[in-house]
Parts: C-alpha cells; sequence; structure tokens
C-alpha cells in the first residue's frame, strides 16, 4: 500500500482509516465506504443535489465502490444517496470505470479509495 497518500492526513484521522481490518456487514461498509470518498475528494455531502462535476463526480465513485463493497441492491445504493433509482446508479459505475482510463483525477481518487478500502476490509487470516 502506498502510504504517501496519508502524509498530510492528521494523525487522528490516518489512525481512523488505516486501522484494523474491521468485520463489517453491508451497513457499515457503506458508511465506511462513504468515509473514505469523503477523506479522498474532499466533498463532504454526497447526497447533495448539486450537479457540480466535483459532487457527481464523488458521488459516483461511492457508487461505483458500494457495488464492488457490499452485497446491496442497486435500488438500495441509489437509495443511499437521495433516493437516486438503480439506473444512476449503473450510469454511476459505467461513467467511473471510462473515466478511471481517460481521467488521471478519477483514476487517482479511485486507486486512493480502493487502497483504503481493500485494507479496510481485507479478511482475516
Amino acid at each position: 500500500m502506498n502510504h504517501i497518500i496519508y502524509a498530510g492526513m492528521p494523525k487522528e484521522d490516518r489512525e481512523h482509516f488505516l486501522g484494523e481490518a474491521i468485520p463489517t456487514g453491508s451497513d457499515d461498509r457503506v458508511n465506511i465506504i462513504k468515509d473514505t470518498v469523503i477523506m479522498v475528494t474532499g466533498i463532504r455531502n454526497l447526497s447533495a443535489q448539486s450537479r457540480k462535476r466535483e459532487i457527481v463526480d464523488a458521488r459516483h465513485i461511492a457508487m461505483h465502490l458500494m457495488v464492488n463493497y457490499t452485497d446491496l441492491s442497486l435500488n438500495d445504493i441509489g437509495k443511499f444517496f437521495g433516493g437516486k433509482n438503480h439506473a444512476t446508479v449503473l450510469h454511476a459505475r459505467r461513467k467511473i470505470l471510462h473515466l478511471s482510463v481517460n481521467d488521471e483525477g478519477i483514476k487517482d481518487k479511485l486507486t486512493k479509495c480502493i487502497e483504503v478500502l481493500d485494507f479496510k476490509f481485507k479478511p482475516y487470516l
């Protein structure tokens, strides 16, 4: 894992995000994913009705990660983000997959989130 991404983060936040792996259910995972995306993107309200690109991109990253890291249905993920429907979640997933190849900023944010989440959700051996 690349710990350089945490260099400017206060010690308490590093300990929170790099603490022990957590055995979690979907509800816990949703909150950890949300907190991780907030930490990496700096966008505090992922459910905001705003269409500003930075807010939409952060929300789409979170939706994409929730599809990958939880067993929630697409409808349930959409509801978490202010009543979005399953089609919005599918669109978000496709958009992030496309942008992760074509946009270095999105690729970097997604990679940082995945590094944290892979560490947090690693299985106990």
